[in-house]
Order: structure tokens, then C-alpha cells, then sequence
């Protein structure tokens, strides 16, 4: 399952992911909406920093089945 994923995406990908969503999260009319969009992007994001390699590996791909269709 994992063997899919070829490589770990870089600090550039990243960084261009995080601001890809935040941007789309500023897209929302409805504060509400948009705030909370914000408020996750930015958590998530900030305690993907603390997983290791493996942990990592494993949340991308449990919030990219579970997120996708959301965003």
C-alpha cells in the first residue's frame, strides 16, 4: 500500500501545498467556513512537523483518502 509512494515529498512541496490551501481556504464566503479552513490547514500542517519519516508517510496517506474529496 505504502509501496505506492515513491518518494518523500520535498520542503518545496510542501510549502507550496500549505499555501495552495490556504489560498483556497480564502476562497469561502461564509467566515465561519473560511476561518475554521484556515484553522485546519495550519494546524494539520503544523503537526505533520513533529512526525518522524514513517508517521509521515502514513498520515499523507490516511488525510489524502479521507480529504480529498473535501478540497
Amino acid at each position: 500500500m505504502l509501496t505506492a509512494m515513491a518518494t518523500m515529498p520535498t520542503r518545496t512541496a510542501n510549502v507550496g501545498l500549505y499555501r495552495k490551501l490556504l489560498r483556497a481556504a480564502q476562497t469561502f464566503e461564509s467566515y465561519n467556513t473560511r476561518d475554521y479552513a484556515v484553522r485546519y490547514v495550519r494546524d494539520d500542517f503544523r503537526a505533520a512537523a513533529m512526525l518522524s519519516g514513517k508517521e509521515v508517510r502514513l498520515c499523507a496517506l490516511f488525510l489524502h483518502r479521507a480529504h480529498s474529496p473535501f478540497l
